[in-house]
């Protein structure tokens, strides 16, 4: 089924496309149960696919899915999380990208995911150039917010994963739990809790659960918490 908003381009997906305030949002048909929930928010670059410091995705070849990630999100989804990916897209207003390029990278990339069954409830993108004094640009929070405004969040169980000190400032606006995803730790960064990859970081998150078990962490409820 394909909805669209605003002139974005169809896509072959299962998520409502939207572009106003220069935010991009994908957000999932399928939400499950009404109510405020937990929810894993993920940056894209370097956490879910390939990073090249420097550079910037501008087609779908060039996104490489990280190792380990499809069986991450797994386990994210069956312990309880609302998975949304949040990510600065500045190639788009700096003429690296175009819009409907990212479009395109998304539908096929959340289908990917789907496929793995590891479904991302939604996905949104600031179009802001850095220069601008918008409020959604990591490490502003305000692209969590138009998230939450489509997924009802419960931020005091919520994670946040990312590369990037902004990563992490924004979750922590938020009051979320962070975790900074880098190849070996760094004293400067203010996060709950440093990891090598995103598997690494689920394991963290679910740790409190048995051994190999994936029994829900924060279950989910058809009530508001």
């Amino acid at each position: 089924m394909i909805q669209k908003h605003n002139s974005a381009p169809p896509t072959r997906s299962d998520y409502i496309v939207d572009i106003r305030q220069g935010v991009l949002s994908f957000c999932r048909l399928l939400q499950g149960p009404p109510g405020l929930m937990p929810a894993v928010f993920l940056d894209r670059d370097g956490v879910v696919n390939r990073h090249i410091p420097g550079e910037y995705v501008t087609r779908w070849a060039e996104f490489k899915i990280l190792p380990g990630v499809p069986t991450a999100l797994q386990r994210l989804r069956r312990a309880g999380f609302r998975l949304l990916i949040v990510s600065n897209q500045a190639a788009v207003p700096k003429g690296f990208l175009k819009r409907d390029e990212l479009i395109r990278i998304t539908d096929i990339s959340l289908r990917k995911f789907r496929d793995a069954g590891a479904d991302v409830d939604g996905a949104f993108f600031c179009l802001h150039h850095p220069n601008e004094d918008c409020s959604c640009r990591k490490p502003k929070p305000g692209l969590l917010r138009v998230a939450a405004d489509c997924f009802p969040t419960d931020f005091s169980k919520s994670f946040l994963i990312g590369d990037s000190i902004g990563d992490i400032l924004a979750g922590a606006a938020m009051a979320c739990r962070t975790i900074y995803l880098a190849a070996k730790p760094d004293a400067s960064v203010p996060a709950t809790h440093q990891a090598r990859s995103l598997s690494e970081a689920v394991r963290w998150i679910i740790s409190d659960q048995t051994p190999d078990s994936d029994e829900p962490r924060y279950k989910r409820s058809t009530r508001s918490q």
